[in-house]
């Protein structure tokens, strides 16, 4: 595929949910449509090669991750979530962001300090979302949670096929894409299709 196919190609999703959150009548998913522009702006950044390209479209993916833990705080009732509920429920995500970070750390070089705090707003993303449990229908709080676990794998995919292909799996490249798109997918569904 040509790279203009892939730059109409790749934001499409991020672009349609978008679309449709910003119909919906409470805030919550206009809060998250924000965030899926975004996520389509930074679809098409890190198209380009280079630093500067990868940064920008960080940065993107770093507002969309504010705009989605926003989103998330004024869905559903103002009752305690899961995690104000059992906080020991974020030691799971903390220890894979620090695993994350004491892994890659020596194949970042400069981009160190971006990567390690675009990963803190992945990681605390992920965690608001699994704050929703109690908070939101159950079946809507398990897709945003799935969705933001799934997030957080299809960027360590992402990063580790980046800066570290050594460390990479087999056919790890290949399931960033689709792992992104069921992610952003269910987050959708989980938020949008509540109201």
């Amino acid at each position: 595929m040509t790279m203009l196919g892939w730059m109409l190609l790749k934001p499409l999703p991020a672009l349609l949910f978008a679309a449709w959150a910003f119909t919906a009548r409470s805030e919550a998913p206009k809060r998250l449509g924000f965030g899926l522009l975004f996520a389509a702006i930074g679809d098409v950044l890190l198209l380009f090669p280079g630093n500067k390209f990868f940064i920008a479209g960080m940065v993107c993916f770093a507002i969309m991750h504010v705009d989605y833990i926003a989103a998330f705080a004024v869905a559903g009732t103002k009752e305690n979530g899961l995690i104000k509920r059992a906080r020991w429920v974020t030691l799971p995500y903390v220890v894979a962001m620090l695993g994350f970070d004491i892994t890659l750390w020596p194949y970042l070089g400069t981009l160190r300090a971006p990567v390690i705090v675009y990963g803190f707003f992945l990681t605390a993303m992920a965690v608001s979302a699994v704050n929703l449990i109690g908070r939101i229908p159950l079946r809507n709080a398990i897709l945003v949670a799935s969705g933001a676990a799934i997030f957080m794998l299809s960027d360590t995919l992402l990063a580790t096929s980046q800066f570290a292909p050594q460390l990479t799996p087999p056919l790890a490249a290949a399931l960033v894409l689709p792992t992104y798109y069921l992610a952003q997918t269910l987050i959708a569904f989980g938020i949008i299709d509540r109201s």
